[in-house]
This record gives C-alpha cells, structure tokens and sequence, in this order.
C-alpha cells in the first residue's frame, strides 16, 4: 500500500525546529547577559578590565578600544567580569608546548601592515602576534641607538624554519609572539643564529624591557625541554617579563610562581620603573561555561588565560 508524504506536516516540523534554535540562542544571550556581559572577549589583544568612575558598573576594553558593559558585584569594592573557559587559550601568557598545544588562531599582522626600521627580513609577509608590534619596533629602534647594528634579521615567527640552524621544534611560534633572531653578514648574504656577544647581546639582555624574555635559557633545559637559544625571543608583556629576568625564571617556573596568589590572598606585586602591578590567579570553573574574573574597583586589570588551568589578572594600580 503506497503511503501518501504528508508535506504540509513536514514543514510544519521544520518550523517548529527553526523557532525551537531561535528560541535557544535567545536564551543564552538572555543567561549571558545576566552574567554581567557577553562572556567572550579577544585575548590576543589582553582584555582590560577597568571600574566606573562611581563604582557601580564594571566595563572591559581591549586594545581596539571596543567596550563591553557589566554589572557589579553584590560584594562591596569587588567587581567581576565573565570569561568563557575557553578563553584560558588566548592571551600573552599562554603556555604552549608538547604537553599544551596551541588551540586558537591568534590576530597576526604583516609586516607589510606596519611600519618598522633596523632590522631585516626575509619577507615582508611575515606575521607577527598584533599584540607585539609596537613592544617590537620599540625594542629595535632602542637596539640601534645603543649599538648602531642594524643587521638583525627576524628570520621566523609565526613560520616554522626551513634552515637547519633554526629548525628548533617549537610549538608556541603558533602564537605569532616569538621572534627567531639571526645576524646577516652582508658580503655573503648569510646569517646565522643571534648570540649574545658583542653589541647583539643587548637584545637579549634588555628584551625583558619590552616584554620579551629568552624563552629557554641556559640553566633550565630540564624544565623547558629546549637547549638554551639566546636568538629565540617570547613576548609576555610586562610587567611579566621584568619579574622573570629578575628572578631568573622561564616561563613555566613564573606560571607555577603566579599559581601560588589569588584575589583573596596575597597578590604577587611587581614594580617596574615608577609603574605598580599586581598579579593573581584565577583557575577556570570546571562547572560552568563561564569563569567569573574579580578584581578590585580601584584599579585597571589585564586577563590572559595560561592555556592550562586557568587565567591571569595583572592590576595596574592607580
């Protein structure tokens, strides 16, 4: 017996599955919005986080200045702001190698896009993290007036090196905050590997500075798994990576460091120059899609996630 297709009960159906998904994502825009704010913002450029002017409301910013509105907390001079979990994956401060992958695609930008000077490159199609490239151009054109060289060439970044010399195998040139940092002898059209001698040793020794840190330096190849590679710069930003060259950290060393302080105990407190920072952490909330970030009205915080449990919030206290 042939069955007759019923397709007026069949659009039917698909209706009430279009206005069953409308109503849906209603519903977690309507929860997020009770949360205090979208929930998601870009850790590629970190999240700033800053206080109302009269300590009722809370807003978020990012480098590009967009603005996020939240509400505050019932507790009196603490503020909070939504992070989805898996931004624990973004920011300055991930932590990436064979036990941590790189997750999500970072902004990068061409060189082509910026304007730079005293230094070379391969190719101007080179990326590097957006978060970087003012530290960057910074960093050399200070390079060139304390040295006068200007035959540094970036060599990699987010690219993986073809050369021998620089096939280190490092996952987090992913994150396009590494330099690989070579020296270009003109008259053969080489380069090398940066080392720290003579005038190049200035970047290493001063790229904490800017933000930057040796990402594996000599005395930790236990911890960090690599060869000490004074030519392989990592940006963290400051005042991150003033505190690691002071104290004689790598990278995974600080994180264990900061690990240690949270908002309601002691915070890690940092000074560079005439600038004051706090430091805390905050593990990610592994029964809900959202990580509450708190930090106190009266100062101007940073959050990058670590890319393993958790994120980090650096105050910069007024």
């Amino acid at each position: 017996m042939n069955r007759r297709v019923d397709y007026g009960r069949i659009a039917l159906v698909l209706v009430c599955i279009i206005i069953l998904i409308f109503a849906a994502d209603f519903c977690v825009r309507l929860y997020r919005n009770s949360q205090g704010g979208t929930g998601s913002f870009e850790l590629s450029e970190p999240t700033k986080v800053t206080s109302s002017a009269d300590g009722t409301g809370t807003s978020v910013s990012t480098e590009n200045d967009a603005v996020v509105t939240t509400t505050t907390t019932t507790v009196p001079g603490t503020q909070y702001v939504p992070m989805l979990a898996s931004e624990i994956h973004n920011g300055p401060l991930v932590l990436v190698n064979g036990e941590y992958p790189m997750v999500d695609t970072p902004e990068c930008k061409a060189f082509s896009e910026f304007e730079y000077a005293h230094f070379r490159l391969p190719s101007r199609s080179l990326q590097v993290n957006s978060l970087t490239t003012q530290p960057l151009v910074t960093m050399f054109n200070d390079f060139f007036a304390a040295t006068g060289l200007e035959n540094v060439m970036i060599y990699a970044t987010t690219n993986t090196p073809s050369a021998p010399a620089y096939a280190l195998d490092a996952p987090e040139r992913a994150t396009g905050l590494t330099l690989d940092l070579g020296v270009l002898d003109a008259a053969t059209s080489s380069h090398a590997p940066l080392k720290a001698e003579g005038g190049y040793a200035w970047l290493p020794e001063h790229c904490h500075e800017y933000g930057y840190i040796q990402r594996y330096p000599e005395g930790k190849e236990d911890i960090t798994g690599q060869a000490a590679t004074p030519w392989h710069l990592r940006y963290v930003g400051l005042p991150h990576a003033a505190y690691m060259a002071e104290h004689d950290l790598c990278l995974e060393e600080y994180l264990d460091v900061v690990d240690d302080y949270s908002f309601e105990g002691e915070h890690l407190a940092i000074t560079v120059g005439e600038k004051s920072y706090e430091v805390y952490y905050v593990p990610k909330n592994t029964e809900d899609s959202f990580t509450q970030i708190p930090f106190s009205s009266e100062v101007e915080a940073q959050v990058s996630g670590d890319n393993r449990n958790g994120f980090i919030v650096t105050c910069v206290l007024k």
